[in-house]
């Protein structure tokens, strides 16, 4: 019995990361291939692309983590439905005027370590 509500509460959880979100490949493929529509000037373009790029290493990187941290996938599921509205209403805006863009994903990057931090669940 207690096996089983160890398999199940294995099942239950994901790795810390946004990256592990059954919808991050393609709603991040979009942004990138999308990106060049959203900053009228050209220095944006490969910033925000960067920063879109490595979102998942940096994501990591940031949370500063000594050992493997869990996320329930609820709250998974809760910190990716946050990250992508912001994301989907960032794109839905015509264009930016210089340095906005990246600003904006910036911040959005920090919401979303920020709420992983606060739901992450260690295991010793």
């Amino acid at each position: 019995m207690a096996l089983l509500l160890c398999l199940a509460l294995t099942a239950a959880l994901a790795r810390g990361c946004l990256h592990c979100h059954g919808n991050f490949s393609e709603k991040f493929s979009f942004y990138r291939h999308h990106v060049n529509l959203k900053s009228w000037w050209v220095g944006d373009i490969p910033v925000s692309g960067s920063l879109l790029a490595d979102w998942s290493q940096d994501t990591m990187k940031e949370l500063h983590l000594a050992i493997p941290a869990e996320i329930t996938r609820e709250k998974l599921n809760q910190v990716a439905n946050v990250v992508y509205q912001r994301m989907d209403q960032l794109y839905q805006g015509k264009m930016y005027f210089p340095g906005y863009f990246p600003n904006e994903l910036r911040a959005i990057f920090r919401e979303q370590v920020h709420l992983i931090q606060n739901e992450v669940v260690h295991f010793l």
